[in-house]
């Protein structure tokens, strides 16, 4: 809203007019969960032309329900700022902060194998909503991935992305050989260089033979995603060799191995590539 500050005057001594922020909240009726769209709802009386529309939908065991804020004021001649509405936030939850909130359905396994296939790694990041023009945030209920007690939107979104660190010896046993130092890497004598880097296959393989056998006997959150899983394995065992007979080659060809030759050949397999 304006007001007159004694704080700012302009060059006549006259009181400046200046925006004072008036936070505004409103809490609406329960909204019921049935199809069609549901009664326009004004969070604040003094500004009747300011509501919240939206529809509700059924699909398969889930309701979705669309909610828009809806700025239909009229602007003014002048002063047209005063007709807007500025750091606007919708939150819903359940009166009695229950877990209602499910994950979005999920992908269809009619989808493209690469879809696929990142759904299932990222199964257990899930969405509850999207934003029109905005973004979305929830509260998880504890203990769960896929169950919220509250989303609300975000003009500004935001999101925590941890730090990634490799594994130790401690956490993997075999890598305890392995070594990564380039400086030790770079002296290591031709012939040599399976003894510093063949834990590293093992410990992948070893990896892949463990999610193998969850596969074999999936949890219930790994059961849709078997067929993409597989093809994930497969491309890990491929990786595999490769990393294996890259080994081989470090240890068979001393151009491969000299230091000043890697970028030079790793430059000429591209360009043979292309």
């Amino acid at each position: 809203m304006h007001v007159e500050d004694e704080a700012y005057r302009n060059k006549d001594g006259s009181l400046r007019r200046v925006w004072q922020r008036q936070p505004i909240e409103g809490i609406s009726a329960p909204i019921p969960l049935q199809a069609g769209r549901i009664d326009a709802w004004s969070p604040c009386p003094d500004y009747p032309d300011v509501t919240v529309q939206g529809l509700v939908r059924q699909r398969e065991h889930q309701w979705i329900v669309t909610l828009f804020l809806v700025n239909g004021q009229q602007e003014p001649a002048t002063s047209t700022d005063s007709a807007w509405v500025f750091q606007p936030e919708l939150c819903v939850e359940s009166p009695d902060g229950a877990a209602i909130f499910q994950r979005r359905a999920p992908i269809s396994e009619y989808a493209d194998l690469d879809t696929q296939m990142m759904t299932m790694r990222y199964r257990k990041h899930v969405e509850f909503a999207v934003g029109h023009s905005v973004g979305v945030d929830w509260e998880l209920a504890d203990g769960t991935h896929d169950r919220a007690t509250c989303i609300t939107t975000a003009v500004i979104p935001t999101w925590e992305v941890p730090q990634t660190t490799p594994p130790t010896a401690e956490e993997i046993p075999a890598l305890a050989d392995l070594t990564l130092d380039m400086q030790l890497l770079a002296e290591v004598p031709d012939g040599q260089f399976g003894t510093h880097l063949l834990p590293l296959v093992t410990a992948y393989e070893d990896w892949i033979t463990d999610q193998e056998q969850r596969l074999a006997n999936p949890t219930p959150d790994l059961q849709p995603y078997r067929v993409p899983g597989q093809h994930a394995l497969v491309a890990c065992r491929t990786a595999l060799e490769r990393i294996r007979a890259g080994i081989t080659l470090l240890d068979t060809s001393p151009d491969a191995a000299a230091p000043s030759a890697s970028p030079t050949a790793r430059w000429r397999s591209n360009e043979c590539a292309g």
